[in-house]
């Protein structure tokens, strides 16, 4: 599926950062300072959901909260036992380890949950203009076989979208390198794969130096284009398709953005058939004339759209944004999701797990300059908030889920970063159950000590997972694709 694109120059506005973070259970580790951790079913933050209306761009309606916590939620806890204390050598319910610190990468995570290292194969690809290149979206086919799509720079200043299918075991089959804009800034950022092979791919294509127009296109097996079409929004500036989605009758759903006027970006959703041709489009605008994003989508068995982002506020907070639309576009419900601080909170990828229950990653914010990562499980017939947690480490940095999956067994994996310094940050993933429980988190640095992160991940057949994302080598600018194959149980 998709990731949430590295800054450039027509995403730097968005301070989604590269940092990293570690938190704790509701009733988990002690709070040392960078995050509220582990989880809870929604009693922290807003939640509301709103029925389709005539005015669907009005995401505000308060019909229904889902924050109030029930006695029967089987991740509350409810004791008067003190709250144990991660780092002080005693493993103390919930933990899973303690090793007496809050040291990252020494097999105990710095909130008390232990790390692990399932790694299958690993592939790092860097570009001939030794600059900073990304994979950005990744898809499992039916065979196990594992396509990425992200950006390579061969020359600078001229990005290329660039495609990589992989056969289970990690060998390259084939790569295609896609230049529309013959010169200017092309990058791609979320793939999927239908029941026969065909891969759908979203970006965008620079127009003039500072703008862009989406991009979506349709490649068969072998990575041959089949179709591709772009979109011009309304102020033709920076428009992006972050995200697309098979459904089950071939065609393709797309999501991003599109600029409408100075500073005032809105969501917009897409739909084409097998040929490439239009069936269904919409321009979504939130509360205010600022920044709305779609980020992620996934369709259900029935063919619903899940579409995932961003709203915001007049006071330039954000909420966390999720409608689902029914097979022919109609609004069937929309829910956003604020924080008790209010500040920037967002949802930057979304799945319908095997049961029909819809996740959401992505992060949400302590402070202005604290970031940790955010996980909804809502309910797909309504938008009900089932549960939540969080993630944040020890430091005051910024922590990200970028992608998120599901399993065979209807558990969450979440993929991105957590920080470790000003400057640097290691590739995270966490796994979640049913119930909100850890199963596991595993972790990576690259050998540069700079910013590294896992941008999107899928599962495949065996329930094992597939990621992507950027690695630094060196201890500069030069970030590389970075792909990866994870065993998913232990």
């Amino acid at each position: 599926m998709r990731s949430f694109p590295l800054a450039s120059a027509r995403t730097s506005t968005l301070a989604f950062g590269l940092a990293a973070a570690s938190g704790l259970l509701a009733v988990g580790c002690g709070d040392t300072g960078g995050g509220d951790g582990g989880g809870s079913t929604g009693g922290e933050g807003d939640s509301t959901a709103s029925a389709p209306t005539t005015a669907p761009a009005d995401t505000s309606s308060e019909a229904g909260s889902t924050d109030a916590p029930t006695t029967d939620d089987p991740t509350m806890v409810m004791t008067t036992t003190p709250v144990p204390e991660c780092g002080n050598g005693i493993v103390e319910d919930p933990e899973q380890c303690d090793d007496g610190n809050l040291v990252a990468g020494d097999g105990c995570d710095v909130d008390c949950t232990e790390v692990v290292d399932t790694t299958l194969w690993t592939s790092i690809v860097g570009g001939a203009a030794a600059v900073e290149e990304s994979g950005q979206g990744v898809a499992v086919d039916g065979g196990g076989n594992v396509v990425v799509v992200g950006y390579i720079v061969d020359a600078v200043a001229d990005p290329d979208i660039w495609i990589r299918k992989y056969d289970p075991a990690g060998v390259e089959l084939w790569t295609t390198v896609i230049d529309p804009s013959e010169g200017l800034d092309d990058r791609g950022y979320g793939v999927d794969i239908d029941d026969v092979g065909n891969i759908a791919v979203a970006g965008d294509v620079g127009v003039e130096a500072s703008s862009s127009d989406t991009w979506v296109a349709v490649l068969d097996p072998a990575g041959v284009v089949v179709w591709s079409t772009v979109t011009d929004g309304p102020a033709s500036q920076n428009d992006i398709a972050e995200d697309v989605a098979f459904d089950s009758t071939g065609d393709v759903w797309a999501v991003g953005s599109v600029r409408t006027g100075a500073n005032d970006s809105d969501v917009w959703i897409a739909k084409y058939d097998g040929a490439g041709v239009e069936t269904f489009s919409d321009i979504v605008a939130g509360p205010s004339t600022l920044e709305d994003r779609a980020l992620g989508v996934d369709v259900d068995a029935d063919d619903n759209a899940f579409v995932t982002g961003f709203v915001s506020g007049e006071d330039f907070a954000r909420d966390v944004w999720l409608r689902k639309l029914g097979p022919d576009g109609a609004e069937a419900w929309t829910v956003t999701w604020d924080s008790d601080n209010h500040g920037a909170d967002a949802g930057l990828d979304v799945v319908v797990a095997p049961d029909g229950s819809v996740g959401v990653a992505g992060f949400t914010a302590l402070t202005a300059v604290n970031e940790d990562v955010w996980l909804g499980r809502f309910v797909n017939a309504d938008g009900t908030l089932m549960w939540q947690k969080k993630f944040g480490g020890p430091n005051i940095l910024n922590d990200h889920g970028l992608g998120v999956t599901a399993d065979s067994e209807n558990a969450f994996i979440v993929a991105g970063f957590k920080g470790i310094t000003d400057v640097d940050s290691d590739i995270w993933v966490r796994k979640w159950d049913t119930i909100g429980n850890v199963v596991w988190t595993q972790s990576f640095a690259g050998p540069g000590g700079e910013r590294d992160q896992a941008t999107a991940i899928a599962v495949d057949p065996n329930d094992d997972l597939a990621l992507t994302g950027q690695i630094r080598t060196m201890g500069n600018n030069d970030g590389d694709i970075w792909v990866a194959k994870l065993g998913g149980a232990l």
